[in-house]
């Protein structure tokens, strides 16, 4: 197994900092193109090692910082707030499409552009469910705590928001506050039926595996059990006992979990079913 950093790009030119995890082994091979969250990166906590996991599994991994995520480079230091003060639903989905792009088209060496899997986390899940919609480029897609929705803000909040131009949320482990414009809440608005998680999955006729913990608070059990019946019942669901929203990991990453481990066997028996 190798890992390669990687610098790709969206249609508008942003930058997009990117780690690729290669299983050993010659001939291309089935990707799983991870999707962070919300104050997340591609360095963070769990996701390292869930993408050596794939990659032990044969499968290739690529996970990726969204350009406006607010940490510019390969890393974990929050050096580009300016970015993540525009960081809009629209500019994540061109992301994740100029990645996918990278791959079918062949930019990233060794991969297979025709067995991808997408993988998101929190507010990521919900980004890799609308590109699995939108992008005719992925064979299965598997989340955790995937948000059901990115309506996700008090009616006082927005009034404040709208007010005064600005939103700010705390970065509990740096204590950064973080700053929003109303350009992200105006995007949402314009876009509401566009970025339509529930009505996506509904479309969605690709496999699709839905992991919770049970004691999340950020992104309660409830949203899951939405998304299941958005698809039919047709997705596959997976309630963890005692997970919480990062599966009980924190940042920087120490340890496995027993709630971590349980997440993972499911999430990638799931993708060697469906892509290898």
């Amino acid at each position: 197994m190798d890992r390669q950093d990687l610098l790709l790009y969206n249609a508008s030119g942003d930058e997009l900092y990117a780690t690729v995890h290669r299983p050993a082994g010659s001939g291309p091979r089935p990707v799983v193109v991870v999707c962070h969250g919300f104050k997340g990166f591609k360095d963070w906590g769990f996701f390292p090692y869930l993408s050596d996991r794939l990659a032990e599994a044969g499968l290739a991994a690529l996970r990726f910082n969204f350009s406006h995520c607010g940490v510019l480079g390969h890393g974990e230091e929050y050096n580009a707030m300016e970015r993540f003060a525009r960081n809009t639903i629209g500019r994540e989905l061109e992301d994740l499409e100029g990645v996918l792009t990278s791959v079918r088209q062949g930019r990233v060496s060794g991969l297979d552009g025709r067995r991808i899997g997408l993988f998101g986390h929190s507010r990521g899940g919900g980004v890799a469910l609308l590109g699995a919609d939108n992008f005719s480029h992925a064979r299965c897609v598997a989340t955790w705590a995937a948000v059901s929705t990115f309506d996700r803000f008090a009616p006082e909040a927005v009034e404040s928001w709208c007010r005064t131009g600005t939103y700010v949320v705390q970065n509990a482990r740096t204590g950064q506050e973080m700053p929003m414009d109303l350009e992200i809440l105006r995007d949402f608005e314009d876009h509401r039926e566009a970025y339509d998680i529930q009505a996506a999955v509904a479309r969605l006729k690709m496999p699709v595996l839905l992991v919770q913990g049970e004691e999340d608070t950020s992104v309660p059990p409830f949203e899951m059990e939405a998304l299941r019946d958005a698809s039919g019942g047709r997705a596959e669901t997976l309630l963890i006992p005692g997970a919480n929203h990062t599966m009980n990991v924190r940042h920087p990453f120490r340890e496995t979990t027993p709630e971590l481990e349980t997440a993972q066997n499911r999430t990638l028996d799931f993708y060697t079913r469906h892509l290898l």
